[in-house]
């Protein structure tokens, strides 16, 4: 098998993976998560009215209700009400590139904000690349001493799965699905998935072009680095790694009902990293560290979303002279 075979093989893989989960996808959508996103039914008496409202201060803190028989919007400055029904989640549209840019701006300034646990973790990720650091040599050496046909050909199948031209279109797929067929989750899949990708991999950059690592194919070493050399073909940290992880990871968040989702796409991701020692284009640290941050900055953007999406809605009790119910709020 070529190259160029073993790519279309790979691509093929990934569209046979979309089109297998897509009856999960269903499934698990309608059988296992209707809670995470269906609104629970709320009996408010229908005299409730618009008026009762414009008084409430939940509603004077510019939020949405629904009411039993009637969609109203009201807000703080007494503004025109408005049929109220929440728009789809996860549609690419302004909403999406301005959330790209906050969560970039907040991962950016992150280290600001980290606290004692964070600090721990990231010290982890930095004695471990330390340590992979001091023997990069050594296991450079071991891989391509075993580096076989058999090795090789296993690095051109999952080598896409890493690459930008594979995964940016295999998250497009999810979100095609989502959106025609109006599937919340394979939207956010596909949305949340090039996103991480896109800031993981702007980390990455950055990080190479600072460190100027030579790649292990250069016969330079380990310790060849020439700081701030702006240039994407350089060693440290490995990019498809980095890619591999931040895909896994939104995967396997979205897909945590399915007990077989995170073991397939971490063991996945591993063997892109493993591709990348075989291949002679990245030292092991490059590939530890470049696993480290598509792992912890799709968290964070997974994270990210998980709050906006709780902030939603919320339930408030109304007792009245004349009438009781609950009313529901929406905060945008």
């Amino acid at each position: 098998m070529n190259v160029l075979e073993s790519r279309v093989a790979g691509f093929l893989i990934l569209i046979f993976v979309a089109g297998v989960l897509s009856p999960a996808r269903l499934y698990a959508q309608v059988m296992l998560r209707p809670h995470r996103f269906a609104l629970p039914e709320i009996n408010i008496p229908a005299e409730y009215s618009a008026e009762d409202l414009a008084e409430d201060p939940v509603v004077r803190s510019k939020q949405r209700v629904t009411l039993a028989g009637s969609e109203v919007a009201s807000t703080a400055a007494g503004e025109s009400t408005a049929t109220l029904k929440e728009a789809r989640d996860y549609e690419l549209n302004g909403n999406y590139v301005t959330d790209l840019l906050a969560d970039t701006g907040y991962i950016l300034s992150s280290p600001l904000r980290w606290d004692a646990g964070d600090w721990f973790k990231v010290s982890l990720v930095l004695g471990g690349t330390g340590i992979l650091f001091a023997f990069d040599d050594e296991i450079h050496d071991w891989v391509q001493g075993h580096r076989s046909d058999g090795t090789d050909t296993l690095s051109d199948i999952v080598e896409p799965f890493g690459s930008g031209l594979y995964v940016v279109p295999a998250f497009g797929l999810f979100y095609g699905w989502g959106h025609f067929l109006d599937n919340e989750r394979a939207r956010r899949v596909g949305l949340l998935g090039v996103e991480s990708y896109l800031i993981a991999n702007l980390l990455s950059l950055t990080v190479k072009s600072v460190t100027g690592r030579h790649r292990p194919g250069d016969h330079r070493g380990a310790h060849a680095w020439d700081t701030f050399k702006f240039n994407s073909n350089l060693s440290f940290p490995s990019g498809h790694t980095t890619s591999a992880f931040a895909a896994a990871t939104v995967i396997a968040s979205e897909y945590d009902d399915l007990f077989f989702m995170g073991p397939l796409a971490y063991g996945l991701a591993t063997l892109v990293a493993y591709s990348r020692l075989n291949d002679d284009r990245h030292f092991a640290s490059d590939v530890f560290f470049g696993g480290a941050l598509g792992y912890f900055t799709a968290k964070t953007v997974m994270k990210l979303h998980d709050n906006k999406k709780r902030r939603h809605f919320t339930i408030y009790p109304r007792i009245g002279s004349s009438e009781a119910g609950l009313m529901l709020a929406y905060r945008f």
